[in-house]
């Protein structure tokens, strides 16, 4: 009897769990969680260790006990998490900036990995001398003696290429700064671009870029992409986990779409993009001088193409 007991309380945690991951993800769906709260909630998971340690202690308690308990717990893990994107006092605006001369520059590579923001990426507008502008912004919520910064960058030239490498750097788990980097990439430069994205908010905006290849891994994520409009032939890859996605074709742009949908939601203009066996394609994809073959795999995520 006792362990069948103890077999009932795991299965009622794991139960609790499931439960609870669909609550989060509703809320997600509907608007009243941000995506990027999995940035701090996938931290409490040690959480479940200690539930199921209690289940196995507690062989004795009721089973609707455990279940209230399970549930109030992780309520509590969510509430924290929640409390992380509460406005805060702010002691000042922390800023630097990174800028690279373009100057004999034929083509750059960037690799980006960032977590818990917002990240934004578009066309350099204000001066024409620079390869990239890259802008690192946050409030200052910690002790005055504690200003940090939130980014490391580090540039690499070899003959007419540029290798970018941009990374988060002090970023620890109770820490609530509304972190946003901006990146503004030349127009007339080849990139090609690699991003990993956790926790976080984007706006990507390659319509005035020439980009030969964007690698996007995005999870818990939530933003907008929007496809180069005169790149020539563009190849984009983006795996999505638990993320929303909302991606524009610019007019006079043909695509070669293919979705791998998992436990997810699909929504494309079927009128504009046709589809063909596993590909959903613009008519004059053949013939067109501006192409983009986008490939995504989503998990557990919403995707919209427009």
């Amino acid at each position: 009897a006792e362990g069948e007991s103890r077999g009932s309380h795991v299965a009622i945690i794991w139960g609790a769990f499931i439960l609870f991951i669909g609550v989060v993800l509703l809320l997600q769906v509907t608007g009243v969680l941000e995506w990027q709260i999995w940035g701090t909630l996938w931290k409490f998971w040690p959480v479940l260790i200690i539930l199921i340690g209690l289940s196995l202690i507690l062989t004795r308690v009721s089973s609707w006990i455990m279940a209230v308990a399970t549930l109030a717990i992780l309520g509590g893990c969510l509430g924290i998490s929640v409390l992380q994107y509460l406005p805060s006092r702010s002691n000042g605006l922390i800023e630097q900036t990174f800028t690279y001369p373009v100057t004999g520059v034929e083509r750059a590579e960037a690799r980006i990995d960032f977590a818990a923001g917002t990240i934004i990426l578009g066309e350099l507008q204000d001066d024409e001398r620079f390869l990239v502008e890259i802008n690192d912004r946050h409030d200052d919520l910690g002790k005055p003696q504690e200003r940090v910064i939130t980014m490391e960058t580090d540039f690499a030239r070899q003959d007419g290429v540029v290798t970018i490498d941009v990374r988060p750097v002090n970023q620890r788990f109770w820490d609530d700064w509304p972190i946003s980097w901006q990146l503004w990439f030349n127009g007339q430069v080849p990139v090609t671009l690699d991003m990993r994205c956790d926790g976080s908010k984007l706006d990507i905006d390659l319509a005035d870029l020439t980009v030969e290849n964007l690698h996007l891994k995005m999870a818990v994520c939530s933003g907008s992409l929007v496809l180069p409009a005169s790149a020539g032939d563009t190849e984009i890859d983006i795996d999505m986990d638990v993320s929303n996605l909302e991606i524009e074709v610019p007019e006079g742009v043909a695509v070669k779409i293919k979705a791998d949908i998992n436990l997810g939601i699909f929504n494309i203009d079927k009128e504009r993009f046709i589809r063909q066996g596993d590909y959903f394609v613009s008519p004059d994809y053949e013939s067109a001088a501006n192409r983009v073959e986008l490939n995504v795999l989503c998990d557990v995520s919403r995707l919209v193409i427009k």
